[in-house]
């Protein structure tokens, strides 16, 4: 515990956004229950001039020591105190460029700019506003004071109280008091915004720059909706007055949950008609039910170290889908939570190098892109697989229980298994406990003899791994009789291996009934896999269980288990699969493949592809339907450019017409857009990079300028390729100078080109957010391994030397690289 405890902030701004920097000071009401005679609080890249100390109604000044490279603020009291004082720090500090802080985020005005001052201060950032204790074990309310420049608008966590003229025409605004809350959670921005509240629910308001509100109208009213919903879901009431969802064009995140001020990028808060795709429209409902139900996960409730976080992002994540799927269950949203969400999670999770759910603690915590798999998706996975074994009365029931019991304070993993097995009268504590606490996930094997069902756990990894830790598995078997029914089982394997007596007549078993569990599953028994291969030609098997037949297949490919010749029999088997999901993991088994192949191998699995995916695209129709299932166009949106590149003629005539008509300047189906715009770039050359480029000037659309910076990446000609690099660190925001190189990376042919790139831009690209250079990264090394990979491998051993923050990322990818060459040599 800290010698001095935050009882209250007081925070009081002047944003000058002519030169970019800002006054403060900040007032810090404490309490020391022992005798202390200094402060230690976090501050950085702040100028630190006052600091003086309150008590008894007299202000004494204190001495002050700022270090750097500790980002502290040590104050020296006058003499030791114990009890309530408080301390007044009067500081100036950059609004810079960075997207972390207090910065600046442009905001386009036809050939204009102007500028908004906002905050991102997730996880540790709130230092570079206002010195505090930047830990989220530290809650106060916030009260926040904002003089405002003429013409401009101040946003916060709550609403306005208070507010008065100052010279030249600016306005002090005085919010009111927060709940207590901790740091990261705390906002405030400044700027040309429009505020307009919903409807029907005006506690929902619209924060956007100016001329946006009509394309914000989809999110807002989706916002009141899920806001609603969550109320009733948690059973505890939205405890703020107000509740903003604000539109940031430089974002580096994708939102951000601050207490009654949602930060969102465009693209996921606004909506373009006749821009939007449906696979974008989708992701704008799950990112704001999201970041509405962190109001409770997170904001009400608040995890009492960075190593509970994922007491925030899974939920989140978890309920972010179920609320989409409670207004739109047509779309199929758990179909893709699958696709998007479990195998991902389960693919980060296989390698060597994962990390557990619950990770160390401490002053510091980087969600980037080695623990944002697992605390996010592993995480929301679990919580399905949880809810699947308890049932969702008592999920929801446990839930409630653990929000009212911590409400405005701390938690730990531990506070929210013990109300979700009193509700659940199950071991949920040792359950929850096992899985959150160590690394990695299980495989299930099974083997048949007779009556008995054998059954093996071990942990999977694709490279191999010594020793195997023991999980607690919910399984869920289905079970096909001879009569032709078919019912489901439920046993809880908690030891290594384990017998099951089969009742008379079962003819077959599927593990992982519905895809609900986290893990993978071999089926040893040959008898037994050839009857789950006829059962998934037949369509017994529903079209989740299809996908993770084939996905747990395709695993063991990359595994080095069994050979790929192996799979892309098992898909030829499965040729007449038609279902929009697993049709989804064929499409990404086979670009995998594709991608590690050798010279002999690649164009066979592309030409496999062009002729399975030219087949479903004239099945299901080019040209998106007016009442369609959604996953036919998701799957739609994900293929076209693929059998585009890999040689389908039907699919390449069909998109060169429809980009041809684009550059005539007409409309475009939106789902089309992207995998057109990619198809136009692999078709084209010179002419066609300078129309991309004037386009992208032009584009009034985040969706619209993401789409032109995924098909950048797709130019097939290497002077293409060139010049697009070259583009990347000087056209580009920072925010999206990943989209055309996680683009170029997807591909076998650029490897070389990529190197050459980062390699001699390195100090520039060092310089980049970190959550973006490791975007960069994790694009560049496996692909420029691929070709180079003695280098690379030496190159990324003095990186971790130089610059150890990037160990991460490096090692997630080096380990990605060991498997895609194991794969490449073995399909030479």
């Amino acid at each position: 515990m800290a010698p001095a405890v935050p009882l209250a902030y007081t925070l009081r701004l002047a944003p000058d956004l002519a030169r970019f920097r800002f006054e403060g000071e900040t007032e810090i009401r404490l309490r020391a229950e022992d005798p202390v005679a200094e402060v230690v609080l976090n501050a950085l890249d702040l100028a630190v001039w006052r600091c003086a100390l309150g008590l008894g109604g007299e202000r004494a000044a204190c001495r002050f020591e700022v270090d750097p490279q500790a980002e502290t603020l040590r104050v020296s009291l006058p003499r030791q105190i114990t009890g309530e004082f408080s301390l007044a720090i009067a500081y100036t500090g950059e609004i810079h460029d960075r997207m972390a802080g207090f910065y600046r985020s442009r905001i386009r005005r036809g050939r204009g700019t102007r500028w908004l001052a906002v905050t991102q201060f997730q996880e540790s950032d709130a230092r570079r506003a206002f010195p505090c204790l930047d830990h989220p074990g530290w809650k106060a309310p916030f009260t926040v004071e904002i003089d405002v420049p003429r013409g401009m608008t101040a946003i916060a966590n709550t609403a306005v109280e208070e507010q008065r003229p100052l010279p030249g025409g600016r306005r002090r605004l005085r919010f009111a008091p927060s709940p207590p809350m901790p740091t990261y959670l705390v906002f405030f921005a400044v700027g040309e915004l429009e505020v307009h509240p919903d409807a029907l629910d005006p506690r929902v308001r619209l924060v956007v720059p100016p001329g946006a509100a009509d394309r914000g109208r989809f999110g807002l009213e989706f916002g009141r909706r899920a806001l609603a919903a969550s109320e009733e879901i948690f059973g505890v009431p939205y405890p703020l007055p107000k509740l903003d969802l604000i539109a940031v064009p430089d974002f580096a995140f994708g939102a951000m949950e601050n207490w009654g001020a949602i930060t969102f990028r465009e693209n996921l808060l606004l909506h373009d008609p006749g821009v939007t795709s449906s696979a974008a429209e989708e992701r704008i409902c799950e990112v704001i039910a999201h970041e509405i139900a962190h109001q409770w996960f997170g904001n009400l409730v608040t995890p009492a170290d960075w190593k509970y976080l994922w007491l925030n992002e899974s939920f989140a994540t978890y309920f972010g889908y179920g609320v989409v799927d409670r207004f739109y269950p047509a779309w199929g949203t758990w179909e893709e939570f699958l696709q998007g969400t479990t195998a991902v999670a389960l693919h980060r999770d296989a390698l060597r190098e994962t990390v557990a759910i619950e990770i160390p603690g401490g002053e510091h915590l980087v969600i980037n892109t080695s623990t944002a798999p697992i605390i996010y998706n592993k995480g929301a996975s679990l919580l399905r697989q949880l809810e699947g074994w308890i049932g969702p009365e008592a999920f929801r029931r446990g839930l409630r229980r653990h929000l009212e019991s911590h409400a405005y304070g701390h938690a730990v993993s531990r506070d929210l298994w013990e109300a979700l097995e009193w509700a659940a009268s199950r071991p949920v504590t040792a359950l929850l406990s096992n899985w959150v606490g160590q690394p990695g996930f299980p495989r299930v094997s099974v083997r048949r003899e007779g009556s008995l069902l054998h059954l093996a756990q071990r942990r999977f990894t694709y490279l191999p791994l010594e020793g195997s830790p023991t999980w607690m598995i919910p399984l869920r078997l289905r079970l096909f009789l001879e009569d032709g029914s078919s019912r489901v089982a439920e046993i809880l394997l908690d030891t290594p291996e384990r017998a099951l007596e089969l009742e008379p007549g079962v003819v077959a078993c599927k593990l992982n009934d519905g895809q609900t569990g986290y893990y993978r599953v071999d089926y040893e028994d040959p008898d037994l896999f050839a009857a789950l291969r006829r059962l998934a030609r037949e369509r017994r098997l529903a079209p989740a269980d299809r996908w993770g037949l084939l996905e747990d297949h395709f695993a063991r490919v990359l595994a080095g288990e069994i050979p790929l010749a192996a799979h892309l029999a098992l898909l030829e088997e499965l040729a007449e699969e038609d279902d929009p999901l697993p049709l989804a993991a064929v499409a990404s088994e086979l670009s995998q493949a594709w991608l590690w192949s050798g010279g002999e191998t690649a164009p066979k699995i592309a030409a496999a592809f062009a002729l399975r995916f030219g087949a479903v695209l004239a099945a299901i129709g080019w040209e998106p339907g007016a009442a369609e299932p959604r996953g036919r166009t998701r799957l739609r949106e994900r293929v076209l450019f693929d059998a585009v590149r890999f040689g389908c003629p039907e699919a390449a005539a069909f998109a060169a017409e429809r980009f041809a008509a684009l550059r005539r300047g007409k409309r475009l189906h939106p789902d089309l857009l992207r995998p057109v715009m990619q198809s136009g770039a692999w078709l084209g050359g010179k002419a066609e990079l300078s129309w991309f480029l004037r386009r992208l000037r032009a584009a009034e659309s985040e969706h619209e300028r993401l789409a032109i910076l995924t098909a950048l990446g797709a130019f097939a000609e290497p002077a293409r390729v060139e010049q697009v690099l070259e583009l990347v660190l000087t056209a580009i925001p920072e925010r999206n100078v990943f989209l055309p190189v996680a683009a170029l990376a997807a591909r076998r042919d650029t490897g070389e080109a990529l190197w050459a790139w980062y390699t001699g831009r390195q100090e520039r690209i060092a310089g980049l957010h970190p959550m973006l250079e490791e975007r960069v990264l994790a694009a560049v090394i496996p692909a420029a391994g691929r070709v180079r990979p003695g280098e690379v491998r030496a190159f990324c051993g003095e990186l971790l030397a130089r610059r150890p923050r990037t160990a991460d990322v490096v090692r997630l990818s080096l380990e990605r690289l060991e498997i895609g060459l194991r794969l490449l040599g073995a399909n030479p």
